[in-house]
């Protein structure tokens, strides 16, 4: 068999023989340090027989620099071969400083494709002019910076082409005024798929330059800050910038959003592709926006609207709503809503929690949450929502699977709350609840369960329900509401089948009898 033929079972094997067999003889050096037989086996390691080519195949699963860098200090021909493979070091993260990174895009990754990551209050001048000479190769860019930063992108920092480009974040972490320029990658991005842009900005932030931005996929655009009377985000100007987005699929826009004045008269925007919408801001700036998109009811939504304090703009906000549905009023695939009051979340710095890779893929499943984030009036709040939500629905609404509600602590949803809101849903499979309208919701379950005397009594509220995960307040009453519950389901031949808990402290009777009535338990405890 010729060495090319040979199978890598007897390339090993080879290894693997008694040093007895072997012919190769040691070589000593008198000068130097005698070369041991342990040194001599290792240098016919199978590990040390591997190709460059594998071995770089193999340096590829190291998760981050610092374990590449490890690498290349282990032994001559591990470093040569690192070294001399530019597809390791693309991913070029400033964290690590200026002299790393420079080193990397003129000598390890000269002439490859890159993922340039500057993110941090103290971006240095040299390091933005690093990524102004390297944007023609681009392919990842991630920035976010403070003052300097801004005024780099002001001068033109962003000016170059940017022919290689698909993913492109700008999060300004200060307040400092001033906008994207109209020159950005001198209009020429062609692979540009996702952006991300967080930024504080006087008017008019919109439109884009529409030969960058329109072959996006995702596109997020969070204004933090204003201390202009005028919207920073024009309708007409973003009306305009999404119309070219013809391929778009995920749309998340907060928080300072077009004002609702004088705009109903502006056609809708057909957005067909549009598979997710996310919208944080004033409920009457929500509403404008869902009145001028024409999206598909199988669109997932997340809506944070900030109500005001007498909900009078909750039946327009639902209105609007309900204009999407389809004819046959299956109802929405996916609905993410959490009203707050206006008075107290206008001092909360919202985007301080939001992500920085916002166009990752999120998992899409038929979904209704809806979160009461600290209203003045909580208990009108949530019975207004719920009612206009329930009305905006016909009388079964058969696209929902997972009903989620949460609320803070010291108040939930109430009994009645739940019955309405789960009688327009008969095909819901899962249920999350918190705090205290979980103990609403196990009361609801307990009080349908037994209603009726009659045998083959079947419960009226979620019938399809099976799986339940639940943030219990930690009392003896409400343990034995919920084992209550749980038996109930099961005698009207309803079982839960899975429950999970997020506790603090369980009692091992309590856990032992929940395991009785169903038949998988998860207890996750904090």
């Amino acid at each position: 068999m010729s060495p090319d033929n040979a199978s890598a079972h007897d390339v090993l094997s080879d290894n693997n023989e008694s040093s007895t067999h072997r012919t190769t003889p040691l070589v000593v050096d008198t000068q130097s340090s005698q070369v041991t037989v342990a040194d001599h086996e290792q240098m016919l390691a199978p590990a040390e027989r591997l190709p460059p080519e594998i071995l770089t195949m193999i340096f590829g699963f190291c998760p981050d620099h610092h374990a590449r860098i490890h690498i290349t200090h282990t032994c001559h021909a591990w470093r040569t071969a690192a070294l001399h493979c530019q597809s390791l070091w693309q991913d070029i993260d400033f964290a690590h400083g200026y002299r790393w990174a420079a080193e990397i895009l003129q000598n390890r990754a000269p002439s490859v494709p890159v993922t340039l990551r500057s993110e941090g209050w103290r971006t240095s001048s040299e390091r933005l002019a690093l990524v102004s000479q390297h944007l023609g190769r681009t392919r990842v860019l991630h920035l976010a910076g403070g003052e300097t930063m801004g005024r780099w992108a002001r001068d033109g920092g962003l000016s170059p082409p940017a022919p290689l480009l698909e993913t492109f974040a700008f999060y300004s972490l200060s307040n400092l005024k001033y906008r994207l320029p109209g020159s950005l990658f001198s209009g020429y991005a062609p692979r540009l798929r996702a952006a991300a842009i967080r930024i504080a900005t006087p008017p008019p932030l919109l439109p884009l330059s529409p030969s960058v931005f329109a072959g996006l996929v995702t596109f997020s655009v969070t204004i933090t800050n204003s201390d202009s009377s005028d919207p920073p985000i024009k309708l007409d100007g973003l009306l305009d910038t999404l119309a070219g987005m013809h391929a778009l699929k995920k749309l998340d826009l907060g928080y300072y959003l077009p004002d609702a004045t004088g705009r109903e008269s502006r056609a809708a925007v057909d957005m067909p592709c549009l598979s997710t919408l996310k919208l944080r801001g004033e409920i009457s700036s929500c509403t404008l926006l869902l009145s001028h998109l024409r999206i598909d009811s199988q669109a997932h939504l997340e809506l944070h609207p900030k109500c005001t304090e007498d909900n009078r703009d909750i039946a327009p906000f639902f209105s609007a709503l309900g204009s999407h549905l389809r004819p046959d009023h299956t109802g929405f695939q996916g609905l993410h809503l959490t009203p707050t009051e206006a008075a107290f979340s206008m001092n909360r710095r919202f985007y301080d929690t939001l992500a920085l890779h916002a166009w990752r893929e999120e998992t899409s499943h038929p979904d209704l949450a809806i979160s009461f984030q600290w209203p003045q009036y909580p208990h009108t709040l949530s019975r207004d929502v719920i009612h206009k939500y329930c009305n905006m629905l016909p009388a079964r609404c058969n696209a929902l699977r997972t009903v989620t509600v949460r609320s803070e602590v010291g108040w939930g949803v109430t009994v009645d709350e739940w019955q309405d809101l789960l009688e327009h849903a008969p095909l819901v499979q899962l249920v999350k609840a918190y705090e205290h309208s979980s103990l609403s919701f196990c009361q609801l379950l307990y009080r349908d369960a037994t209603s009726s005397d009659d045998p083959s009594h079947r419960p009226r509220c979620a019938p399809a329900l099976k799986f339940l995960k639940l943030y219990m307040p930690e009392t003896a009453t409400a343990w034995r509401l919920l084992i209550d519950c749980l038996a109930a389901r099961g005698k009207c031949r309803a079982p839960v089948e899975e429950l999970s808990l997020e506790v603090n402290e369980m009692d091992a009777v309590v856990e032992n009898k929940l395991r009785e009535l169903v038949a998988r338990v998860v207890v996750q405890r904090v």
